[in-house]
């Protein structure tokens, strides 16, 4: 935080300073800790993590783990996925 502020009183302009997060939950952590030191903030976050590849793959693992029979394609995409560590012969095996 003070790094910045020293940026700030050098009068190294904004759009040169960055503070970049891994998470969006930071993302909001950060807004709100600079706009309390009445820094200006602007984000760049424009992604809903909900519409992201691993939780859309959560909520199919959900379904799956529900009823395992209903979701075909599914099922044999939750099992494809990379943290099974399974093999593609070891899926089809499964699921014949």
């Amino acid at each position: 935080m003070q790094k910045i502020k020293n940026l700030i009183h050098s009068k190294v302009p904004f759009g040169e300073i960055a503070v970049i997060t891994r998470t969006n939950r930071e993302v909001e952590d950060w807004t709100s800790f600079l706009e309390k030191n009445e820094i200006r903030v602007e984000s760049k976050i424009d992604t809903n993590i909900l519409n992201s590849p691993f939780v859309e793959f959560l909520v199919d693992l959900i379904n799956v783990v529900k009823d395992p029979f209903i979701h075909g394609e599914k099922t044999i995409n939750v099992s494809r996925h990379p943290i099974f560590e399974l093999e593609h012969l070891d899926v089809l095996k499964i699921l014949r």
